[in-house]
C-alpha cells in the first residue's frame, strides 16, 4: 500500500480475489476476470501509461448493521481511482 486507500496491484490479479480483499462489489454483469480487464472496460480501450479513471463501487458489507462501514454521509460506496502506470 502506498497511501491510505492506494494499492499497487498486478494487472493479472483476479478481480474476484481483489474485490474480496478490498470488500467491494463488482458489477454483476462484468465481462472481465482480471484487473487488466477491469481497466480496459472502464477506459473503453487499452490505456496508456499515466492515464487514470475514477469509479465508484459499492462496499460488500457482510453485516449491514455495522455502522462503521458507512461513510460520514451514510453512503455505502467506495471511490476507486484506477491508474495505468
Amino acid at each position: 500500500m502506498r497511501a491510505e486507500g492506494v494499492y499497487d496491484v498486478d494487472a493479472n490479479t483476479s478481480i474476484y480475489l481483489l474485490s474480496k480483499d478490498l470488500n467491494i462489489k463488482m458489477p454483476e454483469e462484468h465481462q472481465y476476470e482480471t484487473v487488466s480487464g477491469f481497466l480496459c472496460e472502464g477506459f473503453g480501450y487499452i490505456p496508456r501509461a499515466g492515464e487514470s479513471i475514477k469509479v465508484v463501487l459499492e462496499r460488500d458489507n457482510q453485516d449491514d448493521d455495522d455502522d462503521d462501514k458507512h461513510d460520514e454521509d451514510g453512503s455505502n460506496h467506495q471511490d476507486v481511482t484506477a491508474s495505468n502506470i
